[in-house]
């Protein structure tokens, strides 16, 4: 079995805390920083979730994504009240409001004509017109997360 590095765990809670507190992901250096780890360890932890798909970085190590949050500006924003964060896809700003436990309203658009989509979340019922279309099944999701 392959043993995660030092710190990994404690590396993908700050992660996951973070992006939801503030909208963003820390990098490696903010990652060491905060968890007084040398950013040697640091960066392994990252390489080890990434290899094994519990977030995904870029060649420099900084995260991209941990699901459901995006790290980068995407077409899919969710807000609640005065705070926003950036889904991976549609399905993902669903995943954003369920993890945060929170009413809020998903920001898309369409792919074909750029028309926005506007869906809010009440007492976890949508509420608007819209319609999700997954371009690949879900069994083709993982093979790159990215271009998915």
């Amino acid at each position: 079995m392959d043993t995660p590095p030092a710190a990994t765990w404690e590396v993908r809670h700050l992660i996951f805390t973070t992006i939801a507190e503030r909208g963003t992901a820390p990098d490696a250096a903010a990652i060491a920083a905060t968890l007084a780890i040398s950013p040697e360890t640091a960066r392994d932890a990252l390489t080890w979730l990434s290899d094994h798909a519990e977030i995904v970085i870029d060649p420099s190590g900084d995260v991209v994504m941990a699901h459901p949050f995006s790290n980068v500006e995407t077409p899919f924003k969710v807000t609640i009240g005065d705070r926003s964060w950036w889904a991976n896809c549609a399905w993902d700003t669903f995943g954003i409001l369920a993890v945060l436990d929170a009413d809020g309203t998903i920001h898309a658009s369409y792919a074909e004509d750029g028309a926005p989509a506007r869906i809010t979340i009440h007492a976890g019922v949508p509420a608007g017109t819209g319609v999700v279309h997954l371009l690949l099944p879900a069994r083709e999701w993982t093979k790159d997360y990215v271009d998915t």
